[in-house]
């Protein structure tokens, strides 16, 4: 069960065991993770197999990417393509009326929990959306849903996209309309935390080219449902176990990493 926003409006801070207080945000250096919901961070939180090797293998590539650069702060932020309420009620249901930032939350109180047993420095904000611009229209996304929806639609669409929610499914599926929405909500991301390194999950390898471009994005590849299916195989078991800096050479900016079971 996800946990409600109303129980967690505060960003947690995470705290080294020796009570050191963690850098405020005017001196943390920050990593932003953005996360993709469907088959991706919703499989962390379900009920499959290997379930705990899936968290084991984000957590860890999350902090190696905080200690490659040096981060003070780590930032979660959705990279669905849920991006308005009627997305989440009409065009592809899901239990939770909001579920990509109830997840994201979730996701920070995973880290948190493994910053008690170490002693890492971290701060973890688990964000909702824009920090700069909080124009209620965007009800907590990168981006403003309806009005994206409305202007990016296919001509056939764009009148009365709200009464054809399969097409729209559709084309966000099947055409490029999907990649164009996860690049607004990736340079959205960058104008709102400049400076930033950034850490990149979805389980559409198109939808992680943006690595190529930028020295300052890692992304990695990851079908939760598949990543399970090979962590059965030895080398996946082995993988699960291995030192971050092998983890991390094995699976970031890799296509199709887990399809590799010799």
């Amino acid at each position: 069960m996800l946990p409600s926003l109303a129980a967690l409006s505060v960003a947690p801070t995470g705290v080294p065991p020796n009570n050191t207080e963690a850098p405020n945000d005017t001196e943390a250096f920050p990593l932003v993770v953005l996360f993709d919901y469907d088959r991706c961070l919703k499989n962390l939180i379900g009920d499959l197999n290997n379930v705990n090797e899936l968290r084991k293998i984000v957590v860890t590539l999350i902090f190696k990417a905080a200690d490659r650069v040096g981060a003070g702060k780590i930032v979660l932020l959705s990279y669905s393509n849920r991006v308005c309420t009627f997305y989440n009620t009409d065009i592809q249901k899901d239990q939770n009326e909001k579920p990509t930032k109830d997840a994201i939350i979730w996701l920070g109180q995973l880290l948190m929990g493994e910053l008690l047993t170490t002693k890492r420095h971290f701060t973890i904000e688990p964000r909702h959306g824009l920090k700069r611009d909080p124009n209620p229209e965007y009800n907590g996304y990168l981006v403003d849903g309806e009005a994206w929806f409305s202007e990016n639609l296919p001509s056939d669409l764009k009148e009365e996209w709200k009464k054809q929610p399969y097409q729209v499914k559709r084309a966000l599926s099947e055409t490029p309309l999907g990649v164009r929405l996860k690049t607004d909500l990736y340079y959205n991301a960058k104008k709102d935390n400049e400076g930033a390194t950034f850490l990149v999950f979805d389980d559409k390898w198109e939808n992680l080219q943006m690595h190529e471009k930028h020295d300052d994005t890692d992304v990695v590849h990851f079908m939760g449902g598949v990543v399970s299916m090979f962590l059965k195989h030895p080398a996946g078991r082995s993988l699960a176990d291995t030192d971050p800096a092998a983890l991390w050479d094995a699976v970031v900016n890799k296509q199709d990493w887990f399809q590799k079971m010799s």
